[in-house]
């Protein structure tokens, strides 16, 4: 999980150069501007500036997730099925079996016959695909997402209730970020209106809470594959 620690801090750097940024900008916009200055800033500008930052948290957000998701994966891989938790079990079964209306009994047989081989097996097991929650990560996904594979997460004191505190129409501010990006991608919202008339500040805050959340994601992730909790508990 090094390299996503790395990846996760990079982008934090790159949130924070995009927030400096509209902070001058803003700034820039407020300030006289005679009309023989080569670059104008105005308002409108601003505004699609701040939308573009919350697409730029929910892009690291859901880059993050997908990379550990990736290392979780690789790690699992190396052990044998046998030794997996219940729940990764599952998992692996939902990923070699993958049920679908196309599906016939002679395909399943044949799925249900090679996964029988591979358990009895010493190599060449299939690999576990852990697939997300459908729709896109927020807070509440992600704790019950990482929750259902045993993956738990640690709170400074007070952080949790922050984190699930309404923040917009009883949106979460991280709920808020998903929401957004979502209209803004779909052409509900343009990038004129995006940002709801948030401030530098509010966005400020914004990419600290969600920044620091994943920073705490990525740490749990951590210990459940260094720990390998991925496996059966001894008795």
């Amino acid at each position: 999980m090094d390299d996503v620690k790395k990846y996760l801090d990079e982008r934090k750097q790159e949130v924070n150069i995009h927030l400096k940024l509209l902070a001058a900008l803003e700034k820039r916009s407020m300030e006289f501007q005679s009309s023989e200055d080569d670059l104008k800033i105005d308002v409108r500008q601003v505004l699609i500036l701040k939308a573009s930052i919350l697409v730029h948290l929910y892009n690291v957000i859901e880059s993050t997730m997908a990379k550990s998701l990736e290392v979780i994966e690789t790690a699992v891989h190396s052990h044998h099925p046998k030794n997996y938790s219940d729940v990764l079990f599952d998992k692996w079964v939902d990923t070699n079996i993958r049920v679908s209306n196309e599906v016939n009994v002679s395909k399943l047989n044949n799925r249900a016959q090679n996964m029988g081989r591979e358990l009895l097996g010493e190599s060449g097991w299939s690999k576990l695909s852990i697939q997300k929650t459908d729709g896109n990560w927020d807070d509440k996904r992600t704790i019950d997402f990482t929750k259902k594979l045993g993956i738990k997460i640690i709170y400074p004191r007070g952080f949790k209730a922050k984190l699930r505190r309404p923040y917009f129409n009883e949106l979460s501010m991280m709920q808020y970020i998903r929401k957004r990006r979502n209209d803004l991608a779909h052409g509900f919202i343009t990038f004129e209106d995006g940002a709801d008339n948030k401030t530098h500040a509010d966005l400020d805050s914004l990419a600290s809470l969600s920044i620091q959340f994943m920073e705490l994601v990525v740490d749990a992730c951590h210990k459940f594959v260094t720990d390998d909790d991925f496996l059966k508990k001894s008795a």
